[in-house]
């Protein structure tokens, strides 16, 4: 449907009269109607004709509009068969309910109807369009009136609650529109979310819900704890880095120096395994890039004496990281520019002050992580690409890769990620690559540790360096960083 037969379904479905099959007729008082309605029926290629009206109307009658009647009938009954029209048409639909039957206020309009399912629908394409709209039943009229209150805007609101979960079986049909956003509606209520950063889909259920091809699992390489280790060779923080050297968990450490006996609280502790442990790698990652006592005590709710006391435990145990932080400060002084171990450069057009210094504290570890596994990425599409086998890779977040393939090629693929990860990083004076974790699974919620030694007696269906040019592996060589 073209976007200008979208906004004519509109106009007839507000204000038009269905007398028979493809014939409509039309009355309106206000002059802005009255020009619009025969313009629209005349760029539909429709007849129609101007008949006789009551003093201070004009009254229209449309011809050979068969594919109208056909769609609305004669009660005018929107259908969810408007979620085929397409985009654009979609789109011109929900901006024709402002002309029509409604009530504007600045941007924003109120559709109103006393048709229940035609509300839920136009709620719904206006969610599709990247707007606002909420439904709300108007108390003691009888016929019930329904209104949809429209906000134009290129997002759409969020509001947190906390949901009881039902256990349930069925099929989840998403709808990915052109908006960036993907919408579910179910029992009246509709679910909006962005189709860009899968990293924020929550762990549990929802990523329950990506699920491997049938015979195939999910592979899943995630870096240990890149960033921190980035931070600690760059501040060559002697305490930090002899930790990673033997293969500690620095998370864990630092929850470990934690108040003897305190617990975080707050929603996203709550079930967690290890509650103390997430607390210290979220706060943690804050303090290295410039979060203060005072931002520390809001974000974890907790009184200033005992943040500052957590505070300074963290920065008594890794004096020379708030050292570095002077140092990143003092190079900004200098040029505003950074530049990684990789050569990828950034100059900072912040205000001088403490957004400029957090940004340019995240830049070098974060950068630094990503690189690496882009480089990783490139590396093993090269392989699959050569060998020919059935993997696809699937999915990058953050500081891991997601990639599918048959279980018998699960070792092979380990092995291409052993060589993949190994990119010599240059910093001060020390090199090193950051290790990486591999787990297996159906879905993405339930992956498992890959326990190489277990393999043993398994046979690889496809050698290593079978089909492998060697040559089209881009180089990983690392220059000295800012």
């Amino acid at each position: 449907m073209l976007p200008v037969q979208a906004r004519f379904l509109a106009a007839v479905q507000a204000d038009g009269t269905i007398e028979r099959p493809g014939y409509i007729r039309a009355a309106f008082k206000k002059r802005e109607k009255q020009l619009a309605f025969p313009m629209l029926a005349t760029c539909c290629g429709l007849d129609v004709k101007e008949v006789t009206a009551r003093e201070g109307y004009k009254r229209f009658a449309v011809s050979g509009a068969h594919w109208v009647t056909d769609l609305l009938g004669p009660d005018k009954q929107l259908g969810w068969w408007m979620l085929q029209l397409g985009p654009e048409a979609i789109e011109a639909f929900v901006a024709e309910t402002a002309n029509w039957d409604a009530h504007r206020r600045g941007r924003s309009w109120q559709y109103f109807t006393t048709n229940k399912q035609n509300a839920e629908i136009v709620q719904t394409l206006a969610h599709l369009c990247g707007h606002s709209a909420t439904t709300r039943s108007v108390a003691n009229r009888n016929p019930e009136l329904f209104t949809v209150a429209i906000k134009p805007r290129a997002y759409c609101l969020i509001e947190k609650k906390h949901k009881s979960l039902v256990p349930g079986e069925s099929f989840v049909y998403c709808l990915q529109t052109p908006s960036s956003f993907f919408l579910i509606r179910s029992n009246g209520l509709i679910a909006v979310t962005g189709n860009t950063n899968l990293q924020n889909i929550p762990r549990g259920v929802c990523r329950k819900m990506f699920v491997a091809d049938e015979g195939k699992v999910l592979v899943s390489a995630d870096l240990c704890q890149a960033e921190l280790r980035v931070v600690a060779y760059l501040a060559e923080e002697d305490h930090m880095i002899a930790a990673f050297e033997q293969g500690k968990d620095i998370h864990q450490l630092n929850a470990d120096n934690l108040p003897t006996g305190w617990m975080p609280h707050g929603q996203a502790y709550l079930n967690h395994p290890n509650p103390r442990r997430l607390f210290a790698k979220k706060h943690g990652h804050a303090f290295d890039y410039g979060e203060g006592i005072r931002a520390f005590a809001t974000h974890a709710d907790l009184p200033v004496a005992e943040a500052s006391l957590i505070y300074n435990k963290y920065f008594s145990s890794y004096p020379r990281i708030l050292l570095w932080q002077q140092q990143v400060v003092a190079g900004l002084r200098k040029s505003r520019v950074m530049t990684t171990p990789f050569g990828r450069r950034r100059e900072f057009y912040w205000v001088w002050g403490q957004q400029l210094f957090m940004e340019a504290y995240a830049y070098v570890p974060q950068s630094t992580v990503a690189d690496v596994l882009n480089i990783a990425l490139v590396k093993m599409q090269k392989k699959i690409e050569w060998s020919g086998e059935d993997i696809q890779l699937l999915l990058q977040v953050h500081d891991s890769m997601i990639l599918q393939c048959w279980p018998s090629l699960v070792p092979v693929v380990v092995e291409w990620m052993k060589d993949a990860f190994d990119i010599p990083i240059k910093m001060q004076s020390h090199t090193f690559t950051i290790p990486f974790d591999v787990k297996v699974g159906n879905n993405w919620e339930e992956l498992e540790d890959w326990q190489e030694e277990e393999q043993g007696s398994a046979t690889p269906a496809l050698s290593v360096d079978t089909q492998l040019d060697p040559t089209t592996e881009p180089s990983a060589s690392a220059g000295p960083a800012t």
